[in-house]
């Protein structure tokens, strides 16, 4: 599928302000009004487990945002990284950051802390004229659960806690990007990922070949 830029800024622009409307003054509290401007009526949402999928507008809002919404009340949104492109025949447009807000209530068992908390989030969006058709989010539930003092996993070897956005403040790409580039750095991810999967028998991570990949000073 060839991408077309003008669809594709369209398509920014569509995501973009749906997110921004979840960050305005009071957060994500009056989201309901605003979905049928945004997502599609049969619009397919798949959020990490135990949500799992839901489908249309109704079932995305009782399923996901309307829990959300009562144990953060004053919950907003923080994009750190957005980017968008062509992907299967789609346009999609992917994000990460936090909803930062008072855990006031508990969320799927999920105690609430009655303090600040973060919410840590992969999403993808497909849009598909002019309305939001498929959402992927990942939440970070685990973390979640950590801030709140429930223990599932063994104690971390490295640092946990918030993820910085990148250095240089950069990481909110709304405009087209320069084409050849961007073709260039979807290239070498792509490369690193299938590197991962060529560990052999060795046990040597080196077999990976990651320094072909990875700057030296690179923060992890």
């Amino acid at each position: 599928m060839e991408m077309d830029e003008k669809l594709l800024l369209e398509a920014k622009e569509l995501v973009s302000t749906y997110h921004k409307k979840q960050s305005e003054k009071g957060g994500v509290y009056g989201i309901k009004k605003i979905l049928p401007d945004y997502l599609d009526t049969r619009t397919v949402f798949d959020c990490s487990h135990p949500i799992n999928r839901l489908t249309g507008i109704d079932e995305v809002y009782q399923g996901f945002w309307e829990p959300f919404i009562k144990a953060f009340p004053d919950a907003q949104r923080r994009d750190d990284i957005f980017l968008g492109g062509v992907f299967k025949e789609g346009y999609w447009i992917s994000s990460t950051g936090y909803f930062a807000g008072n855990f006031e209530n508990d969320w799927l068992d999920i105690p609430a802390t009655k303090t600040l908390a973060y919410v840590r989030f992969g999403e993808f969006n497909k849009v598909e004229n002019g309305k939001i058709t498929e959402t992927i989010i990942i939440i970070d539930f685990l973390d979640l659960m950590r801030q709140a003092g429930v223990k599932v996993l063994a104690d971390s070897l490295g640092y946990e806690g918030l993820v910085p956005a990148p250095s240089n403040q950069k990481g909110l790409m709304t405009e087209i990007q320069h084409r050849e580039e961007s073709k260039g750095t979807l290239g070498l991810v792509e490369d690193m990922i299938y590197g991962l999967m060529t560990y052999d028998e060795s046990g040597e991570l080196g077999s990976m070949g990651q320094n072909r990949f990875w700057d030296e000073k690179m923060m992890w």
